[in-house]
């Protein structure tokens, strides 16, 4: 399974690298060193395992670092909400685990509604039917599900909770905030 999510995730990577090249190229600019991180794309890619080794999304001699992911100790792939945009267009799902309050207030269009904690008058509270839930409306366990909450901690625990159960499962890296700060579109 984690070959599977390498092959989609470099596919996704490399479209959205294209894309990066081609507006570039469109506005004959060629940007310096200091200015990659903030290409329109957003790509970055890890060299190796340290959190700060990364190459913006250009093209290189080092093709094959695309394929480390960065994913967490558990092995759930991260992905940018610009791959996560991609993703949404080849059929992934989008499973939204913020509470409902947070999702009724906007989310990513199509997105599906399991909080993996409720609000309580005490504060956050763990939802004790939540990979249930997810198996009632997932019953395929083959769906492959893009994890999101608002900043990328809860899906990450959310995850976690249901790699027992064999989805194909990426982590939106900097969930809803990630998407809003990134202009894409939302629906309430």
């Amino acid at each position: 399974m984690r070959s599977i999510h390498l092959r989609g995730l470099v596919k996704v990577r490399k479209t959205l690298e294209d894309q990066s090249m081609s507006k570039r190229h469109q506005s004959n600019a060629t940007p310096s060193s200091s200015n990659l991180s903030r290409t329109t794309s957003g790509v970055q890619f890890q060299l190796g395992r340290s959190p700060n080794r990364w190459m913006h999304g250009r093209p290189s001699s080092l093709c094959a670092t695309r394929l480390v992911c960065t994913g967490s100790s558990e092995g759930i792939p991260q992905v940018s909400v610009e791959e996560t945009a991609v993703l949404l267009e080849a059929d992934w799902s989008y499973l939204d685990v913020r509470t409902v309050e947070e999702f009724a207030a906007g989310h990513v269009e199509g997105a599906v509604n399991i909080p993996v904690f409720n609000s309580s008058p005490a504060g956050m509270a763990p939802n004790p039917s939540f990979v249930e839930d997810v198996l009632k409306q997932f019953p395929d366990t083959t769906t492959q599900l893009l994890m999101g909450c608002k900043s990328g901690r809860r899906s990450m625990t959310a995850a976690s909770m249901l790699s027992a159960q064999g989805y194909e499962m990426m982590n939106v890296s900097t969930g809803f905030d990630g998407w809003l700060a990134s202009g894409l579109p939302i629906a309430k």
